[in-house]
């Protein structure tokens, strides 16, 4: 063997000597082409039937029947094959059985805390912001509201207005104690007070 990874080898067709790579069976592309025009006469496992098929195939560990019906006729261990229609069923022992009741019965889309999914009310969404879960809220969306808003209601005593804008000072949405706190008459005012904070 040289260094180059070549070997002396046989050519499976034309049983020539030829200097071949790791792997390498013909000599030649026409012999790699002569090669795949090789058939072989087998008899099908299932139905007894000639059918022609490729050494490779069965180098492989196929070319064992003579056609798809054949081989699932194999599969499922059957002498006919089974097509799905009304009434037959290819698994019984998974399939829902009639007049049993579902895990999930009465339990699927129960709001706020009857729900599986409940973890307090509190959630942090896109931003961190934190939002509430207040149902009754004048202002609220799918019945939750922003913590920080609900803090400055608190402190004020009344509902904000939805052109209200409460702004945390610190920049953390997340931090929404009443110090971190200040409140805008409407989203101008806000911008306004940033547009004086850069310059």
């Amino acid at each position: 063997m040289s260094r180059r990874g070549l070997v002396k080898g046989i050519c499976k067709v034309c049983r020539k000597y030829f200097i071949a790579r790791k792997g390498q069976q013909f000599c030649s592309i026409q012999c790699a082409g002569k090669s795949k025009f090789d058939r072989i006469i087998k008899k099908c496992k299932i139905c007894n039937k000639e059918f022609i098929t490729h050494p490779c195939k069965i180098r492989k560990g196929f070319g064992k029947f003579c056609s798809r019906k054949c081989k699932h006729i194999d599969m499922l261990g059957k002498s006919t094959c089974i097509k799905s229609r009304k009434g037959v069923h290819s698994s019984p022992k998974t399939e829902f059985k009639k007049g049993l009741i579902p895990w999930n019965k009465g339990k699927s889309h129960l709001p706020g805390k009857e729900s599986g999914s409940w973890k307090g009310g509190k959630t942090i969404r896109q931003g961190g912001y934190i939002y509430i879960h207040t149902p009754n809220h004048p202002f609220k969306k799918q019945n939750y509201v922003f913590e920080h808003r609900l803090v400055m209601e608190k402190h004020i005593g009344r509902h904000l207005d939805p052109k209200e804008v409460v702004h945390h000072i610190n920049g953390n949405p997340s931090d929404n104690r009443l110090e971190n706190l200040m409140l805008f008459a409407n989203n101008a005012e806000h911008k306004k007070f940033h547009h004086l904070a850069s310059s």
